[in-house]
């Protein structure tokens, strides 16, 4: 926000009349409780500023053709509202990371179905081999969570791009595919931790009629251009990789501290990952009926497996790849003894 003489002197009065008025209850109603009086000061500073659009009751704050959205959340309601419109046909990301925007992106492609670019920074930029790891992960849950919905394979196309991530960015275009808004975010780099930040710093949503959507539509543009295209096939086999795939179902298995889940898992791996009724689990379980019950409901509860829709006592183990890491894990232990 700007600040010129005029708006200086609306503050300034604001400053004044909220002390006066608080003094002046004070003193009529013979209330010797100073704070009450400054409560009331107080609250009529806040009353006159959001009167004159200094201070606003939500997160987002507007001016002109211009909103800064606090926090993410804002972000995502933002971009479904606009994206819901009529006039609007698609949506570009350009990005480091998907960890925020995961959900968003899925729910895009099932439930709007508009076409999706998402420009991401290639995994080996990445700051830490943590976030490395991340990156292919979430990027092969996307891919894993529409590979048998046909619409939503077509509408949407990744791209890795080499430069070091900066600009955080979500442009909508409308039909004629001209990009109308904009929503700008930033990254910082942390050097004591080297932590990459984006989803926690502010982003800016300006509208069609601003230059800063041209400069997002060319920042954008040059991106996609110069960026490498990225199959599917590509992103999973980059997380079936050995260094990714290993690391992060040991991990998630080691998560798994109960003897009885982890006894659930390995009877469901050797199926795979199709559908397995509970009444086959519990012929091979070794334990009682309500330690059974308890885990496979712990292991639902952690997305860990899944109940078949409209049928019952049916679960399949989520992740393909975890069942067979389950079952090689399995081999190597018995190979051992």
């Amino acid at each position: 926000m700007e600040l010129n003489p005029k708006k200086i002197k609306k503050i300034g009065y604001g400053l004044l009349i909220g002390p006066v008025i608080g003094g002046v209850f004070t003193i009529l109603t013979n209330f010797n409780v100073i704070v009450f009086g400054a409560i009331v000061a107080i609250f009529t500073i806040a009353i006159v500023f959001i009167t004159f659009g200094y201070i606003s009751p939500s997160n987002k704050i507007t001016q002109g053709d211009m909103q800064i959205l606090i926090p993410e959340s804002n972000v995502e309601q933002k971009t479904r509202e606009l994206l819901l419109e009529d006039s609007v046909s698609s949506v570009d990301f350009l990005t480091a990371g998907l960890a925020s925007r995961k959900v968003m992106i899925i729910d895009i492609l099932r439930n709007i179905r508009k076409p999706v670019r998402v420009a991401v920074q290639d995994p080996e930029k990445a700051v830490t081999e943590s976030e490395k790891l991340s990156s292919v992960k979430i990027l092969n849950d996307i891919v894993t969570a529409i590979e048998h919905e046909r619409d939503a394979r077509r509408n949407l196309k990744f791209r890795f791009y080499s430069d070091h991530a900066s600009l955080r960015l979500t442009l909508i275009r409308n039909r004629d595919n001209k990009p109308i808004f904009a929503i700008l975010g930033w990254y910082i780099y942390r050097r004591d931790n080297a932590l990459l930040l984006g989803s926690l710093n502010p982003s800016i949503l300006i509208s069609q009629s601003d230059d800063l959507v041209k400069f997002a539509n060319e920042e954008f543009n040059k991106k996609w251009r110069n960026a490498t295209p990225i199959s599917f096939n590509k992103i999973k086999k980059l997380f079936k990789e050995k260094f990714i795939e290993d690391r992060y179902y040991e991990d998630m298995y080691g998560k798994i501290k109960k003897d009885s889940y982890r006894q659930i898992l390995n009877i469901m791996a050797r199926k795979s990952n199709d559908w397995v009724s509970k009444k086959e689990i519990k012929k091979k379980f070794k334990g009682k009926k309500t330690t059974l019950e308890n885990g496979i409901k712990a292991l639902r509860d952690r997305d860990i497996i899944l109940s078949k829709p409209g049928s019952r006592g049916l679960y399949r183990l989520q992740l393909i790849g975890f069942a067979v890491w389950i079952s090689k894990n399995n081999s190597r232990s018995e190979q051992k003894k």
